[in-house]
């Protein structure tokens, strides 16, 4: 029925039999309602991942952090996020935006992000890779060695 094959009269026979147009529509109304529930019954926007309902156990932990993955991929709608905003659900920022502070300067900021994402693409690595990654930056970005005139704000931002 999504593709309109199907007359309105045979549509409405079948939501009326209890078969669901939009599946995923629907799991989310049943994330959002229980979501209301625990912040009103629970007085925090905190669900544990592990949280399930006690009294019909929906999984709302495993919900709640499909739902923040999806926001952190940019694959949550506006109306979903607004939705869940309104139901007292946080959402962390950006991960540089919490973890890290870049320069005022356009192009020592630049050169920070870059020393970043490199530093994150080895965070997954061997311990030892990431050390000799690190140091080689170090090395690099040092005011004593560098010439470049933000070499002292990026050793900043290592540190």
């Amino acid at each position: 029925w999504t593709t309109g094959q199907l007359s309105p009269e045979k549509v409405q026979r079948l939501l009326a039999m209890g078969i669901v147009e939009d599946k995923h529509a629907e799991d989310f109304a049943r994330g959002l309602v229980e979501l209301r529930r625990f912040v009103r019954e629970k007085q925090t926007n905190e669900v544990p991942f592990t949280y399930y309902n006690p009294d019909n156990g929906y999984q709302l932990g495993s919900f709640v952090v499909a739902q923040k993955k999806k926001q952190l991929r940019g694959k949550l709608s506006k109306e979903h996020y607004k939705a869940l905003q309104e139901a007292f659900l946080s959402f962390r920022q950006t991960v540089s935006a919490v973890f890290f502070k870049h320069p005022e300067d356009p192009e020592a900021a630049e050169l920070t992000r870059s020393i970043e994402a490199l530093l994150r693409s080895t965070r997954y690595a061997l311990q030892a890779e990431r050390r000799r990654q690190f140091r080689k930056l170090v090395l690099t970005h040092h005011p004593d060695v560098s010439k470049d005139p933000n070499a002292d704000t990026t050793m900043r931002f290592l540190g």
